[in-house]
């Protein structure tokens, strides 16, 4: 059933499609099918109504629905093996204009001959365009009032009363005026939308080479990124070397290594050991963060005492907090005493943390150091190599997810403060590098702006 269904479809294709080539446009190839199906439907109609006519006696009828299927059918063969539609679109509209007004003269087998001329207007508006199709269409319509006005009586003319030539007239002009308006309004449609075509071709142009633009403007950011780094890198570690240097013979002078210090040497040398430890701290926090936006950076992982390296983290920050009046208060519940991880990574993660906390916070606040055992979701990434992201799940919602989802045990350590807090359209600020909310040459809080981006890509 399926395969005969196709054949006939196949068929009915290659039928309503002949004569159209590669070089044809949506428009032209409207116009080829429409010509092709008004001369098969003829064709097919016109045969048997000219051998109807001849057993009827109206001979007149017979010859020309004869004569009219035989120049449809030359029609057909010449669109077919040539492709030339126009000439083939005249043709046919002009031998079909001729049969209806012949029809309609005649009166047309069982006087129906009247019945045909209501579809000229609408195929040739559509075949020829609003002011084509009207032209001829008012010729048509002017033949055939000028035939009826001259109407003698001869045998082979059908005879119509007043007021029905009236009401032919006035209906087809109706359907003239309406085929003109539905093509006119087409006709403007197409053209606004070949205007719209245009100008989204356009638009995907620009967007191409404003992509294409974008797209040598991200590299040569990134080039500049990666220059930037390999130039901060370099320098980074020119400048760890002679500090070293320096640290490690200021350390050894201030341990007396080399001879008593009076107060003022012993002062001074104190301020340049913390002063020079201070700057390799920073330098060691600019690789840090060189290596993490290179992907280089590794971790040193090992057995870590947790709950001592808490409290090595708290006393780090412990004579700031003391000098403005700060409350530290701990919360450790449930963790082990070890864990394994990079404890020069997590020490460092931890004290900015604290030490940021500390510096925001005013005198007689408040900075709270939490850790506990939490349940997490890991989720995948979207898009491959995209990083895992993890959901802490909330009491009320445990069982639920537990049941229906796999989750693992996780250490949160967590550093609350009573500080000036950070308003939410800047909370995405504070873990760029180098970026404070604040970055006035008046602010109140000094720094680098390197602490929390550290701990936000160590994470």
């Amino acid at each position: 059933m399926n395969s005969a269904l196709n054949q006939l479809k196949y068929v009915m294709d290659r039928l309503v499609m002949g004569g159209v080539r590669k070089n044809h446009d949506v428009d032209i190839i409207r116009k080829i099918k429409m010509i092709n199906v008004i001369s098969l439907i003829g064709i097919i109609n016109l045969i048997p109504l000219g051998y109807s006519a001849f057993t009827k006696g109206n001979l007149a009828i017979g010859i020309v629905d004869s004569v009219s299927a035989f120049v449809l059918l030359v029609n057909q063969v010449h669109l077919r093996t040539t492709g030339k539609y126009q000439w083939s679109v005249y043709c046919g509209v002009i031998c079909t204009a001729g049969l209806f007004f012949f029809l309609f003269y005649a009166g047309g087998v069982d006087h129906s001959g009247h019945l045909w001329l209501y579809t000229f207007p609408l195929f040739s508006f559509f075949l020829l365009g609003s002011k084509k199709g009207s032209i001829l269409s008012f010729l048509l319509l002017g033949s055939i009032m000028l035939a009826l006005s001259i109407n003698d009586g001869f045998q082979t003319v059908a005879l119509y009363t007043g007021r029905f030539k009236i009401r032919v007239v006035a209906s087809i002009i109706v359907i003239i005026v309406y085929a003109y308006f539905f093509e006119s309004t087409r006709k403007a449609a197409q053209k606004e939308l070949a205007v719209k075509n245009i100008e989204l071709e356009e638009q995907i142009v620009e967007g191409k080479k404003s992509a294409k633009a974008l797209k040598q403007a991200m590299e040569t950011a990134e080039n500049a990124s990666l220059t930037k780094s390999e130039f901060l890198a370099n320098m980074s570690h020119e400048l760890r070397t002679p500090l070293n240097h320096i640290i490690g013979f200021t350390e050894l002078v201030v341990d007396k290594k080399f001879g008593e210090l009076n107060e003022i040497q012993q002062e001074y040398l104190g301020d340049v050991l913390n002063s020079s430890q201070h700057l390799l701290s920073l330098i060691n926090d600019i690789l840090d963060i060189l290596k993490v936006e290179a992907g280089k950076l590794k971790l040193d992982s090992s057995q870590v005492n947790l709950k001592l390296l808490l409290k090595n983290s708290l006393m780090m920050v412990k004579e700031k907090t003391l000098k403005h009046r700060i409350q530290m208060t701990t919360k450790i519940v449930g963790i082990p005493e070890t864990v394994y991880g990079d404890e020069r990574k997590l020490k460092q993660i931890l004290y900015n943390l604290l030490s940021n906390a500390t510096k925001f916070t005013p005198e007689g606040g408040e900075v709270n150091l939490e850790a506990r055992m939490v349940d997490c979701l890991i989720r995948e990434g979207r898009r491959r190599g995209d990083p895992k992201s993890f959901q802490v799940i909330n009491d009320r919602f445990k069982g639920e997810y537990l049941n229906n989802r796999s989750s693992r045990k996780f250490i949160q350590i967590s550093v609350c403060d009573t500080g000036i807090g950070i308003k939410p359209e800047d909370q995405g600020k504070i873990f760029n590098p180098f970026d404070q909310v604040d970055n006035s040459a008046s602010r109140r809080f000094q720094g680098t702006g390197l602490g929390l981006s550290l701990s936000n890509l160590k994470n």
